[in-house]
C-alpha cells in the first residue's frame, strides 16, 4: 500500500524497482509529489496504466520491464530520460 506516499511533496526520487505486486498508481499519489524528479518502476510487471497526471518536476522516468503497461498518459514537460523497453505501450500521449 503506497498510500502513505500522498502529500510527499518534498519527495525527490523514488525507487520501487522490482515491485512485482505493485498495479496502479493513482491520479492523487502522481499530482501530490511536487517534487519528484526521477522515478523508477523497473520490472513493475503487474502494473497495467499511469494515470494522466502533470508532473512539472520530473526528469526521468524509467519503465523498463513493466511487461503489462498498456496505457501510458501522464504528462511530463521538463522529462529528459524516458525508458519504455519491455512494456506493452503501442503508443505514447
Amino acid at each position: 500500500d503506497l498510500s502513505g506516499l500522498i502529500g510527499a511533496v518534498n519527495l525527490e526520487r523514488l525507487n520501487l524497482k522490482g515491485c512485482t505486486e505493485l498495479k496502479i498508481l493513482t491520479e492523487e499519489m502522481l499530482q501530490s509529489m511536487t517534487s519528484l524528479v526521477y522515478l523508477n518502476l523497473r520490472s513493475c510487471t503487474s502494473l497495467t496504466s499511469l494515470p494522466k497526471s502533470n508532473m512539472k518536476s520530473l526528469k526521468t522516468l524509467i519503465l523498463s520491464g513493466c511487461s503489462s503497461l498498456e496505457e501510458f498518459q501522464m504528462i511530463a514537460d521538463n522529462l529528459e530520460a524516458l525508458y519504455l523497453e519491455g512494456t506493452a505501450l503501442k503508443e505514447l500521449p
